[in-house]
């Protein structure tokens, strides 16, 4: 049989020496403070902590009220303009509108869909357009219409 090795012994525990007491370092003042010589200080940190108050609030109130719009600004509303949201707006009316009579079956194919929507569409689109035409008409037709007047009337439609 094998012998087994001898257990060792735990090794003894020591006790710390004491720490010494540390003296902080002292720093000789050279001028004696009065409270003369600081009153200046609670003015000023408190003006600036009411600054930045008046700023976080005001910054907040920009952002609250939907905040400052940044921008080219609204494009001024022109005739050609007017004449898209005239056709825009009574084709997507009359889109509803066909849809309505497509699902109600009064439209049973895809020509009278068709024929439904170019039957209400085209007039009021004709008469968006009667209105940009005469007031070019008033700008430069007639005896007065020159190549040049209309090239820069109708430059204005260009973006």
């Amino acid at each position: 049989m094998a012998q087994k090795a001898p257990a060792k012994k735990a090794p003894a525990k020591r006790k710390p020496r004491a720490k010494k007491p540390v003296e902080p370092a002292v720093v000789p003042i050279e001028t004696e403070v009065t409270p003369e010589s600081i009153a200046w200080q609670p003015w000023f940190f408190g003006g600036v902590k009411a600054a930045a108050l008046i700023g976080c609030g005001a910054v907040a109130g920009v952002y609250a009220a939907g905040g400052i719009e940044v921008g080219p600004g609204p494009v001024p509303a022109d005739s050609v303009s007017a004449v898209f949201d005239t056709q825009e707006s009574a084709f997507r009316s009359l889109s509803g509108e066909r849809a309505k009579a497509l699902r109600a079956g009064e439209i049973k194919s895809e020509s009278d869909s068709a024929s439904w929507m170019s039957s209400r569409f085209i007039p009021k689109a004709e008469a968006a357009w009667i209105v940009l035409l005469t007031e070019e008409a008033k700008a430069f037709g007639g005896e007065q219409w020159t190549a040049e007047k209309e090239a820069d009337h109708i430059a204005r439609y260009a973006r």
